[in-house]
């Protein structure tokens, strides 16, 4: 990821999948052997798979990402709940501008907010993989290119029966794999399930998301791991072993559902420990 803060010029003819570049302030104008393109802030960005391009900007400032297009592909796979091997032939464009605003949802808001949290996570490389910025990069980009996944489709009953049954599936997988890495993704991965259908089951068997679900059952974990262990238990370790991006937002999460933060738990233990050894 490249930010530019100042008015640039470069030409360049690396050889590399392809980028999307976000206008931050002002405007840019970009140009490949696809065309010219113009970009503001708030309307729009560019995917842009060109290898040889020129990019001019005489005001505000920009934001670069590089994107890998077989991980795009198989996230586009994932959230359609289609076949790991579809090829979407995302080569065959080119270069599109896509719009920030659309079916009532602001990624231009999105994009904002995951600038923000890169801002506050300073550079710190294991934050910044837990935080699972780059998933989030990555799903916002299939639903910018795939507006049938923001529209609401009726689930019939035959397919309701399908989706119970994934979900079901599913549940019992996340719960032998809560001290794993997974996300949204890998949950549409192993169920089979679009990201519309895997958020409808959840929606209407549990009624919430599948991450409220799966942090849920890890602060289940974590509360059982800090009254029950005999052991010095290490909050902050149990923190990212769970996937909690901080300890903060942890003890956030914890002391809304318990009613109490985790060192607090952690306390209780210890007390319980030294009035049984009298």
């Amino acid at each position: 990821m490249t930010f530019s803060h100042s008015s640039f010029y470069f030409e360049m003819t690396e050889e590399r999948d392809c980028e999307i570049w976000i206008p931050l302030n002002g405007e840019n104008q970009h140009n490949n052997h696809h065309g010219s393109f113009r970009l503001a802030e708030g309307e729009n960005i560019l995917f842009d798979q060109s290898h040889e391009k020129s990019v001019k900007s005489s005001k505000g400032s920009s934001a670069a990402i590089g994107i890998d297009l077989g991980r795009l592909n198989n996230t586009i796979n994932a959230m359609n709940g289609s076949d790991a091997a579809t090829d979407h032939h995302l080569t065959k464009e080119g270069s599109v501008v896509l719009p920030l605003y659309m079916c009532g949802i602001s990624f231009n808001q999105i994009f904002l907010n995951i600038f923000n949290q890169i801002d506050q996570l300073n550079g710190q490389q294991g934050a910044l993989t837990i935080s699972g910025i780059d998933e989030i990069i990555y799903r916002t980009l299939v639903l910018m290119m795939n507006k049938n996944l923001l529209e609401d489709h009726h689930i019939n009953d035959r397919k309701d029966y399908g989706v119970r049954t994934e979900i079901r599936r599913l549940c019992e997988y996340l719960k032998s794999h809560l001290e794993d890495q997974i996300n949204l993704t890998t949950m549409e991965k192993i169920s089979g399930l679009s990201s519309r259908s895997l958020q409808y089951g959840f929606r209407k068997y549990f009624g919430c998301r599948p991450c409220e679900w799966l942090r849920n059952e890890r602060l289940n974990l974590a509360k059982t791991k800090l009254t029950n262990s005999n052991d010095n238990m290490n909050i902050t370790t149990l923190v990212y072993d769970l996937g909690f991006p901080s300890a903060s937002l942890f003890s956030k999460y914890y002391k809304e559902k318990f009613g109490e933060k985790p060192s607090e738990t952690l306390a209780k233990k210890k007390q319980r420990i030294a009035a049984n050894a009298m």
